[in-house]
């Protein structure tokens, strides 16, 4: 409950703020080894990379939840997403909350290369750590031959939900609704409504006017956008390429607790394979607590929280 308190903290500034910037981004120099790091299944089990391989290979999706400025987690993703290129029986993809369905066309033409980097990263409005955190990612995918799927609505759109609610969208062109999941898309469960009401309540504890209850629906509905989008992405995929396995990196709240996009996920596609990993970062990777770890997600990987992080985030 702590860290998720501390992870959606952050959301009405990430809902309200025209750009998220990276600063002092120098995760380069950043080595991340094994003992950086712990994973833990179910019941807080220890288990091997070997392990987790086996794991990977079960799924039609792999979701992994980060903390964007954890080295960690970033070395997870990367890992993670060679084990499933490797596979020589069923093809790999990445996906990304980190671009938009809008530029999808430009990530292909990138991967293609029909498109340099430097004019693939001009239109694409990659995040300000796009070069130390997913730079790897998605030129790993490229050097294999994988798809990259644009797999987030514009923040535009979720900025419009953040603003004036969900019936908002129903003003936009058919062609602006391409960029989203399909409306309307479905509210938050009651699960996700309840923790999400729970960690925002001293938002509007001393509200009188109802305003305050207003501005968080209207938050939870725009978190959902994302949520939806990034879940049909990953299922229309599926559909056009239904033996590709899927590795989908994003922040931790839309993956834990197995709501957020892996509820979504399997309303567009009944009976997906879904793992779900959440990389936590912590002052002692030993210290597995039932309480704050328990069915957070199928893997929960503690990391070591006293290296750098790969940057200062500013809003502005």
């Amino acid at each position: 409950m702590r860290r998720l308190r501390i992870l959606l903290l952050a959301l009405p500034l990430a809902l309200l703020a025209p750009e998220l910037r990276a600063q002092d981004s120098d995760s380069t120099s950043i080595s991340v080894s094994e003992e950086h790091y712990r994973l833990y299944g179910a019941g807080g089990v220890v288990l091997a990379w070997s392990d987790l391989r086996e794991l990977i290979m079960e799924a039609n999706v792999v979701l992994v939840g980060e903390q964007h400025n954890d080295p960690v987690a970033h070395h997870i993703e990367l890992a993670v997403l060679r084990e499933v290129l490797a596979d020589s029986v069923r093809p790999g993809v990445l996906s990304l909350e980190m671009f938009s369905r809008d530029v999808q066309h430009v990530v292909d033409e990138y991967l293609k290369d029909l498109i340099t980097e430097r004019h693939f990263r001009s239109a694409s409005r990659p995040w300000g750590n796009y070069e130390s955190d997913y730079r790897p990612l998605v030129e790993a995918a490229r050097l294999a031959g994988a798809p990259v799927l644009a797999a987030n609505a514009p923040r535009r759109y979720v900025n419009l939900v953040n603003r004036e609610g969900p019936e908002a969208l129903d003003a936009l062109s058919e062609a602006a609704r391409a960029w989203l999941a399909p409306l309307p898309f479905a509210a938050a469960s009651d699960a996700y409504k309840a923790e999400f009401d729970g960690l925002m309540g001293d938002m509007v504890s001393s509200d009188t006017t109802g305003s305050g209850h207003d501005a968080l629906a209207s938050m939870l509905s725009a978190q959902s956008l994302w949520d939806a989008t990034m879940a049909f992405s990953i299922a229309e995929h599926l559909l056009q390429q239904p033996d590709a396995r899927v590795v989908h990196a994003a922040g931790s709240f839309h993956v834990a607790n197995g709501t957020g996009i892996a509820e979504h996920l399997t309303r567009y596609r009944p009976g997906v394979r879904i793992l779900s990993i959440v990389v936590e970062p912590l002052l002692d990777v030993s210290l597995y607590d039932p309480d704050e770890h328990d069915g957070l997600a199928d893997v929960v990987i503690l990391a070591d929280m006293t290296l750098p992080r790969t940057y200062t985030p500013s809003f502005e």
